[in-house]
Parts: structure tokens; C-alpha cells; sequence
């Protein structure tokens, strides 16, 4: 049944959205997942193909080292709200909370 709402999904998706050139959206690109592949295990496969290492529960510790990484202009790094810097800066000192619901449309398959 998940394989099906998976293909459904994909067919919604290509019925409804539009084809981007990815070299103008880099930013819309991001890893895929295998199919049956979720929390955890993706995440170590992830870090293990892009040669990444994996930190946790490590204090003090960011999505990124430092802002500039992200070579934004002066003009945009003073739009930028302080704490937006310090959150990406120092993420593991937030507690975030996830979560996920199905749309009712959707309910027939949980």
C-alpha cells in the first residue's frame, strides 16, 4: 500500500508541478531517499557518501560553522536578524520539535 501512495504522490507531483533548471534553483536541491530507507540509517548513508561526519548532541554545535559561509553580500548580512544567525551558528543549544499529519484527503491510507 505505501509503495502505491508513493507512485501516486510522484504522479500528483509531475501532473501538477513544473520543470526547474536546477543550475538556477541549487538551493531547491537536496539528497533523496531510498525507498524504505528512513531516520536514522538515511541520515548515517548520508553522511558516509558525502564524505560528511556526524555530530551529536555536540554543544555549541551549528549548521553551519560560521554564516559567511553562505557569502551573502554586506547589504544581506545586515538585513539578517541576529538570531537567525546564532541558530544556524549554534543549532544543537535550540530544541526543535517536529512533527507531520496527514491530510484528511489522504486518511484511507494511514
Amino acid at each position: 500500500m505505501e509503495n502505491l501512495l508513493d507512485k501516486t504522490t510522484q504522479l500528483w507531483v509531475k501532473a501538477t508541478g513544473r520543470r526547474i533548471d536546477p543550475s538556477e534553483f541549487s538551493w531547491l536541491i537536496g539528497p533523496v531517499g531510498d525507498p524504505g530507507l528512513i531516520g536514522e540509517q538515511f541520515v548515517d548513508k548520508l553522511a558516509s557518501n558525502e564524505s560528511l561526519t556526524r555530530s551529536i548532541n555536540e554543544s555549541g554545535a551549528g549548521l553551519l560553522e560560521d554564516i559567511n559561509e553562505l557569502q551573502f553580500s554586506e547589504e544581506e548580512l545586515s538585513k539578517l536578524n541576529p538570531e537567525v544567525t546564532a541558530f544556524y551558528e549554534q543549532t544543537s543549544n535550540y530544541e526543535i520539535e517536529f512533527w507531520s499529519s496527514w491530510c484528511s484527503v489522504f486518511r484511507p491510507f494511514e
